[in-house]
């Protein structure tokens, strides 16, 4: 049951994690938009947005990692993270 729900919270946080990323890419990266463009003034204030995003992003891999690597299920947990986010930017890319 303990590995059932810990693969279950790796295909989660991959999902969740892998549009959090492309959501906080998003508000640092801009596309359509750019240094002297009509609307760089509105939309520069969410750079540093999307920096924050990605800090908690990897403030929860740290402590997720930290914490199943007491447990020595985090092999577990890494698999169905990557499996998860590969399956997540494959869907979102097609």
């Amino acid at each position: 049951m303990k590995k059932l729900l810990i693969g279950l919270y790796g295909i989660v946080q991959g999902i969740i994690g892998t549009l959090w990323n492309m959501l906080a890419l998003a508000f640092i990266l801009h596309p359509g938009s750019g240094p002297g463009t009509k609307d760089w003034d509105e939309e520069r204030m969410f750079i540093p947005v999307g920096y924050a995003m990605l800090v908690i992003w990897l403030i929860v891999m740290f402590f997720s990692f930290y914490k199943l690597r007491e447990n020595k299920t985090d092999i577990i947990f890494l698999i169905t993270w990557l499996v998860s986010t590969v399956i997540c930017i494959v869907v979102i890319t097609v």
